[in-house]
């Protein structure tokens, strides 16, 4: 089965304890579902959250973005190093 795919293993396939369960704070969860690249789970995990909690996860997710975004770029290069030796 795919990541992120409604029926999956995430939240929106009923499996919360997977990104941290109950006792994880909000930015905890929607990190290990980003990490997971589980869409549909964070999703769901914002779409549950009150205000508060929408307001850690922003507060968060504006220093992750430089972070995945340099991790991104890494896997592009590291894929296109890998072409270029098949």
């Amino acid at each position: 089965m795919t990541r992120g795919s409604a029926g999956g293993t995430g939240v929106a396939g009923g499996r919360l304890g997977l990104y941290g369960g109950a006792g994880a704070g909000a930015w905890e969860l929607v990190r290990a579902a980003i990490s997971a690249e589980d869409p549909a789970a964070v999703a769901a995990l914002v779409s549950g959250f009150g205000d508060a909690e929408r307001r850690q996860v922003a507060g968060e997710l504006a220093g992750h973005i430089p972070a995945a975004a340099e991790r991104g770029e890494v896997l592009w290069r590291e894929r296109d190093d890998l072409r270029e030796a098949c």
